[in-house]
């Protein structure tokens, strides 16, 4: 299973504005596309998706720019992940009887599923201020052993 630009990129661009959230200063498309090495094109197709889901919204003006609609709390690498990617699942064939004639008799089902599940559950504990604060307690452990 391989997540897609849009997935991973949406995480990245969604985590530098969970870093501006509590200073209520928008971040501009340029300097997203800029730090996150993204073309602007390519961002703002990935704006497009995180508008309409409701996690990202625009200021218009010279001074606009795009903040985060929710606190970094309550956004989750599965909400990100889903909204580009559908529904998570390892295997097309946990879906339903229609996409596989095997499913009542196969053997592996049951694990697909599993693990499936387990990412899911995985992923929706994990939020934007989750990534952000393990970074920093990582940044912060490094440090420790420069002289």
């Amino acid at each position: 299973m391989n997540l897609s630009s849009k997935s991973r990129y949406g995480v990245r661009i969604l985590i530098q504005l969970a870093l501006n959230y509590n200073t209520g200063v928008s971040v501009k498309g340029k300097t997203l596309a800029e730090t996150q090495e993204i073309t602007e094109p390519y961002i703002e197709q990935i704006m497009i998706s995180l508008k309409r889901s409701g996690m990202v919204r625009a200021e218009r003006g010279c001074a606009g720019g795009y903040l985060l609609s929710r606190p970094p709390e309550s956004i989750t690498l599965l909400e990100v992940i889903e909204l580009f990617e559908g529904k998570l699942e390892l295997v097309r064939c946990t879906k339903g009887s229609q996409i596989c004639s095997r499913l009542p008799v196969c053997e592996t089902t049951r694990i697909w599923k599993r693990l499936s599940e387990t990412f899911r559950r995985e992923a929706a504990a994990i939020t934007l201020a989750h990534v952000i604060e393990e970074n920093s307690r990582a940044k912060a452990k490094k440090a420790e052993y420069v002289f």
